[in-house]
């Protein structure tokens, strides 16, 4: 009786607790009663003849309207969640977006913040004005049609079919033409002005994604997502020019007065500068894993202006001289320009920081909105597995592989067994290459933003340890002798030493002006670092800590190996392409031979080196003689290659090394040295932009960084074993805390009112009753 006395309160007291806590942990996730003033900045339009300027947010889906000489909030409006497209009627005010849940256009009136909403086909996806005409376009991707609204009635007049898969327009202003970028057929279709109707369809060798119109001169430009090309049409002729940019263009910024456009290019981080009549001019390169966004021009002070999505800066670029004359801080995936030139200011979205950062022209002053807040905070939201993955590392014998994600700031774990996403892990702002070292079982990932070196342990739960090293750390190597870790620190000319047992830094050694890229060879005591502004290879003594010397090679470098056999570094550049031999005992060029087309990527394997390079028709991949760099054998392709990532992955066990193809990066190739053959090992659904094998199990990781996906190929098979993406999320470290919390207070409330039940005086009466 004494034990039943004392349960029925305990009992009693556990259910009032566990009540307590629940209506605790439900008021502090209750939502703020005002409301952010950003939440996941995607969008913005600027009203300058108005004084105002205003921001979507795609999270919430709503608008927030600015008056643009104060920064105070004029407005706030309830649009669209994920809103693809939102543009300004310059005449009338109003804005209008994209609304793909309801197959309707959102228009906004910021005088009296009324909202209307427009119904329009399948899926909106873009917008383009013609504001003379009063005529707003609308792109329906799902009907493959565009819809004509007259913006001075709000309703549809007309429309009209297009091909397949449009996400594009745009207007010439002059003549009212509009243009169609049609994905899926690989075209544009032609409108006329009046009545809307397709008068032309003009095939393109790639799928577009951008596109812009020359009013002036009646010309429009088109690129790809995936490609390396930019084509220029003269209205009228319709003849496509087709000109050679750079990797993957991301962004188009016109000068309407000269007719000269820029264009910046996300993989082959660097802006290419395009004349009026379709000739490339010059191009700027940015370091490795900048991915420049979409720029904006201030023509009048001949600036254009280059978000750095991987650096969280933003590149000031004198387009005469197409030089960077100043870098501005900026937050984290700044992505979005826009120029207000009647107020000489510039605005730059920063999504992920949930700011907006302004730069003043005039008093040269760089501010955030909300004042006071960090652009370089990271708002985790719940949820994604991958948020633009830009690297990964293979723990080969427990088949797990860390995946880096650039922009959200976290790591995401995939276990090999499941190939399923377990966990994600925060890291911090920035994070850029990973490496795992068996020796020790740990990873390590470098933080660009924070210079520090993070260390994880295999299950990679939580950052055990930062190492504080030099500025800008971007890439690292690990060398099994002295077991210590090469950290190549871009900013501070300079690679910081980490002794891996300790996980102290235990030197720091100069090298030449912007390292990126880095080789270690073991057996021979060497590094060798490719310095990207001076086009030169750094030798490092890895038993003395020191630089034994420097050798300038004149051509930015693709990649340094060190071959099994010899002494010393083969180097390969571009522009022009040449492969170089490096005595490294005494860092002296000891020879250098050109190539005939445009390198790719080089390779070690037992068989020789492996270099891919492309011809102006297909391709080739030649295997080198590490010793004499003569020629051994050459394998003709018809088709363009591009390297996986910073250099194509080798499968040891057999010494293939695969690439993929430049037009679309999805479909992986297969050298085989033995005997020289060129084979493709599967079609994957996105772009490659990264790749790695688990070299025990013979399985290749393909990251698809735009796409937040990873594909898992059973090599030898030639199979796909399966895609991991953003539609099966994964759940963050703490919301896994959270849920377990919750089920343990669930649990002790269901058992406390058990037990209350069981003790009420009518039970009690009832047991009473039994005896």
């Amino acid at each position: 009786m004494q034990v039943r006395r004392w349960i029925r309160p305990s009992f009693i007291i556990a259910g009032a607790v566990a009540l307590a806590a629940v209506f605790f942990v439900s008021a502090r996730v209750r939502p703020p009663a005002q409301p952010s003033l950003f939440e996941k900045p995607l969008l913005i339009a600027i009203d300058e003849a108005r004084d105002r300027f205003f921001v979507f947010n795609d999270a919430s889906g709503i608008v927030v309207g600015f008056r643009a000489s104060t920064k105070e909030v004029i407005g706030r409006a309830q649009a669209a969640p994920r809103a693809q497209a939102m543009v300004l009627d310059s005449e009338s005010g109003a804005l209008y977006l994209t609304d793909g849940q309801t197959n309707s256009v959102v228009e906004i009136r910021p005088d009296t913040w009324g909202v209307r909403r427009i119904p329009v086909g399948k899926r909106p996806v873009a917008l383009a004005l013609d504001p003379a005409r009063k005529r707003l376009f609308v792109v329906n991707f799902i009907e493959n049609s565009v819809s004509l609204i007259d913006t001075s009635t709000s309703r549809v007049v007309a429309g009209t079919a297009v091909g397949t898969g449009p996400i594009q327009v745009a207007v010439n202003a002059k003549t009212g033409s509009a243009y169609v970028a049609n994905e899926t057929s690989r075209s544009i279709t032609v409108l006329a002005p009046e009545p809307l109707l397709a008068i032309r369809t003009v095939p393109l060798p790639f799928s577009p994604q951008l596109l812009l119109v020359d009013s002036e001169r009646s010309a429009f430009y088109v690129a790809p997502a995936v490609g390396a090309s930019t084509v220029r049409m003269a209205e009228g002729e319709f003849v496509p020019k087709e000109i050679v940019v750079g990797r993957d263009p991301r962004g188009f910024a016109l000068d309407a007065a000269t007719g000269t456009l820029y264009v910046t290019l996300f993989v082959g981080n660097a802006v290419a500068k395009i004349s009026p009549v379709g000739e490339a001019i010059s191009k700027l390169e940015f370091p490795a894993g900048s991915f420049p966004g979409r720029p904006t021009l201030d023509s009048e002070g001949g600036v254009l202006y280059v978000p750095l999505t991987g650096s969280a800066r933003v590149a000031v670029v004198d387009t005469e001289r197409m030089q960077v004359v100043r870098m501005l801080e900026s937050g984290t995936n700044t992505d979005e320009a826009t120029f207000n030139a009647r107020r000489r200011e510039v605005y730059f979205v920063n999504p992920e920081s949930d700011t907006l950062t302004i730069f003043d022209v005039s008093a040269n002053q760089t501010s955030f909105l909300p004042r006071g807040a960090d652009p370089r905070r990271i708002v985790r939201r719940a949820g994604p597995v991958f948020d633009l993955p830009i690297g990964l590392a293979v723990n080969e014998a427990a088949g797990r592989v860390y995946v880096v994600n650039n922009i959200g700031g976290f790591l995401t774990v995939i276990e090999g067994r499941t190939q399923a996403a377990v966990r994600t892990t925060q890291l911090g702002r920035n994070p850029r290459a990973s490496l795992y070292v068996p020796e020790v079982g740990k990873l390590y990932v470098v933080s660009g933003d924070e210079d520090v070196v993070m260390v994880l342990d295999r299950e990679a739960r939580r950052v055990k340890k930062r190492i504080a090293v030099g500025k800008k750390p971007r890439t690292m190597r690990y060398d099994p002798v002295t077991r210590r870790l090469f950290v190549v620190n871009q900013d501070s000319n300079s690679v910081s030493v980490v002794d891996a047992t300790k996980d102290e830094v235990v030197q720091t050694i100069s090298v030449g002006n912007a390292p990126l890229l880095i080789a270690v060879q073991p057996a021979i005591s060497r590094v060798a670092v490719a310095n990207t502004a001076d086009n030169s290879v750094s030798l490092i003594d890895t038993a003395a800590l020191r630089e034994v010397g420097r050798v300038e090679l004149g051509a930015p470098i693709v990649g340094p190996v060190f071959p099994e056999r010899g002494a010393g570094a083969v180097v390969l550049t571009r522009s022009p392409s040449t492969i170089a031999l490096i005595d490294a005992d005494r860092a002296t060029l000891e020879q250098q031979v050109s190539l005939a087309g445009e390198a790719v990527g080089i390779a070690d394997t037992k068989a020789g080196i492996i270099v891919g390079q492309n011809l102006s028709a297909g391709a080739e991949i030649i295997m080198v003689d590490p010793e004499s760099l003569s020629v051994t054998s050459r394998t003709h392709l018809d088709q363009a290659l591009a390297s996986t990532g910073v250099a194509p992955p080798v499968l040891q066990s057999s010494g293939e090394v695969l690439f993929s193809d430049r037009v679309s990066q999805r479909q992986l190739l297969r050298f085989n040295p033995a005997d020289q053959a060129v084979s493709a090992i599967a079609t994957l659904l996105f772009p490659v932009s990264y790749a790695a094998f688990n070299q025990r199990t013979g399985e290749l990781y393909a990251l698809h960084a735009s796409q937040h996906a990873l594909t898992v190929v059973d090599v030898a098979r030639g199979q796909v074993v399966r895609v991991v993406s953003n539609r099966t999320p994964a759940k963050s470290s703490r919301e896994q805390n959270v849920l377990i919390g919750a089920a343990v207070l669930l649990f002790v409330v269901i058992v406390a009112l058990v037990g209350i039940r069981r003790f009420l005086p009518e039970n009690k009466n009832k047991e009473l009753d039994k005896e």
